[in-house]
């Protein structure tokens, strides 16, 4: 009698134990399953890029070819391609299938011409990128001997003068000054031409209030050539003379 016992209860616990493998079994291709198609990638969303579009982000991270996988890209695709005037970027999930990306792009003030090349200055005095193509909103600095630069050097200049460019090209580009350059001289004292007048700045100060008169009188200064001096405008000057 025990010996018939013994043998169901053998046979209830196989069935049982199969009862459970086959729901394992079945759960794991269901997670595959989600896993899967859960996570087909139909979307990437960039966020923070303002000098790239969106078909050359994905040119540079994915080679035109978005991941099949959100969630395997999330966890293990590569995060550090190098990105033209960028210093990193995020990736996250906002749903199974659109990826957000996140660019941590550069502040670029201005560009030098080098050697057949152009240096993009950042915000330091220091070459952000190495390139042929310039930047359509930022400021040419002339009148720096850049020589031969890498990628990561500062402008070979005093530390004052280097302030000095970064301070004045920054707030060029801020105030979006109607002109292509930012011309320093030998003492590293700037100017502006702006149409055909010759603007003379002078050294690092008040250079907010600078551009920001300059801005303002642009407009007016249509059909007239001659030069402006503005080294010790302060902005507390209502009038700006022009030398004819």
């Amino acid at each position: 009698m025990s010996d018939l016992r013994h043998k169901k209860n053998k046979k209830k616990k196989l069935k049982t134990g199969m009862v459970v493998a086959l729901i394992a079994v079945a759960g794991a291709l269901l997670a595959g399953m989600v896993f899967v198609l859960g996570f087909k990638t139909k979307e990437v969303k960039y966020h923070g890029n303002t000098r790239m579009t969106t078909a050359e982000l994905n040119e540079y991270i994915f080679n035109n070819e978005l991941p099949g996988n959100s969630l395997l890209f999330k966890l293990f695709g590569p995060k550090d391609k190098t990105l033209p005037f960028s210093s990193e970027y995020e990736v996250s999930l906002r749903t199974p299938e659109i990826i957000d990306i996140y660019v941590n792009e550069k502040t670029l003030v201005g560009y030098v011409r080098g050697e057949g090349e152009n240096y993009l200055i950042d915000d330091k005095g220091c070459v952000a990128e190495v390139s042929e193509m310039t930047v359509g909103d930022l400021p040419e600095i002339r009148g720096i001997d850049a020589g031969k630069l890498q990628k990561g050097d500062a402008l070979p200049v005093p530390g004052d003068a280097l302030k000095s460019i970064v301070n004045y090209a920054d707030t060029f580009a801020r105030y979006n000054i109607d002109s292509q350059a930012i011309d320093f001289d030998e003492n590293y004292l700037a100017s502006v031409t702006v149409k055909d007048v010759i603007i003379y700045c002078g050294d690092n100060t008040y250079v907010t209030e600078k551009m920001e008169r300059i801005k303002n009188i642009t407009p007016g200064l249509d059909d007239i050539s001659g030069v402006i001096h503005m080294e010790r405008f302060d902005g507390s000057s209502k009038n700006i003379y022009i030398q004819t």
